[in-house]
């Protein structure tokens, strides 16, 4: 199911093969931080607005 937001959303989206998407999550996890979430819904924001990357 995509996602509207996350790291391999706002990276790519449909364009991030699997093993990636993967590796962005676990990325994500384990270096969580409240900017970097502000970071990807600001992306996610630009990303919406722009109809960018759309499956």
């Amino acid at each position: 199911m995509p996602e509207i937001t996350g790291m391999w959303p706002v990276n790519g989206r449909g364009d991030v093969p699997y093993e990636r998407r993967v590796a962005l999550d676990v990325e994500y996890v384990s270096n969580w931080s409240l900017t970097r979430d502000i970071r990807v819904l600001t992306k996610t924001l630009h990303i919406v607005w722009d109809r960018s990357g759309a499956c």
